[in-house]
């Protein structure tokens, strides 16, 4: 996982980006629960997958699986 942090002068940017496995994501909050395998993003949470996009407030992603559970909008 590639995680960048944004200084906070505009409300509306990410403050963190990431490219999972081929996926472009941008959140408030990326945290890593390497016990489990998974990836848990909160907040403005954007993916771009190919063509596809994905927009939720909270995702958790199973890096094994490749599953990911959206929730919110």
């Amino acid at each position: 996982i590639q995680n960048v942090s944004f200084a906070q002068e505009n409300k509306s940017l990410p403050q963190s980006v990431a490219k999972i496995q081929g996926l472009a994501i941008e959140a408030d909050e990326l945290v890593r629960d390497s016990e489990h395998n998974q990836v848990i993003l909160t907040g403005h949470v954007q993916i771009i997958f190919g063509k596809n996009h994905l927009s939720c407030r909270e995702l958790h992603m199973d890096l094994q699986s490749h599953q990911v559970d959206a929730r919110g909008n």
